[in-house]
């Protein structure tokens, strides 16, 4: 927590480094703080999330030590920072896929928070759940229009694919004369 940067980093590597298990409760004690400091993050929790990812463990890294309903917290922190980085040190599972979904991430009021999400995604095991909540996203022209956002869409979605493509095409409300021109302009805004 201390407010230098430089120091921080360094804390940071050195434990990594060391990858000694000792320091674990005191970094899950630090993943509880959710004040922010006068920038609106905290560097604490952030840097406390980074380092259990970085400590090895027998299979994967430090973070499956953290309680489920702790880091899952993370991702509604006041901070729109550890939002981020909650989201970037999740595991590639189905219950990743709930949390990002029911907190409704890929529509925070963070561009950054929205990215990481996609990015999240796209890294994550298909799901239909996942795929429903990237199909929605062709109908809003924020995601279609941004060309960052878009890019990550279109990984998220690739990931997603079979379920995607099926939610995408359900999405559209085919009673309308325009649907087949809605469902063309929202693949083609993909391109």
């Amino acid at each position: 927590k201390h407010p230098n940067r430089l120091w921080r980093r360094h804390a940071q590597r050195l434990l990594v480094e060391r990858a000694q298990s000792d320091v674990i409760p005191q970094l899950i004690e630090l993943l509880e703080d959710s004040t922010v400091d006068e920038t609106g993050n905290n560097a604490g929790v952030t840097h406390a999330l980074w380092t259990l990812h970085g400590l090895p463990a027998a299979a994967g890294n430090r973070l499956q030590e953290v309680p489920a309903e702790l880091h899952r917290s993370l991702l509604t922190h006041a901070a729109a920072g550890v939002r981020r980085n909650a989201l970037l040190t999740l595991p590639a599972s189905s219950q990743s896929i709930e949390w990002i979904t029911s907190a409704d991430l890929l529509h925070d009021a963070d561009a950054q928070v929205q990215l990481a999400a996609l990015l999240t995604l796209a890294d994550m095991p298909a799901d239909p759940r996942a795929a429903e909540a990237l199909a929605g996203l062709l109908s809003e022209s924020q995601f279609l229009q941004d060309h960052t956002l878009k890019d990550a869409l279109t990984c998220a979605a690739a990931t997603q694919a079979r379920s995607f493509l099926t939610a995408a095409l359900h999405s559209v409300d085919n009673t309308s004369p325009a649907a087949g021109e809605e469902r063309g302009s929202a693949f083609d805004a993909l391109e």
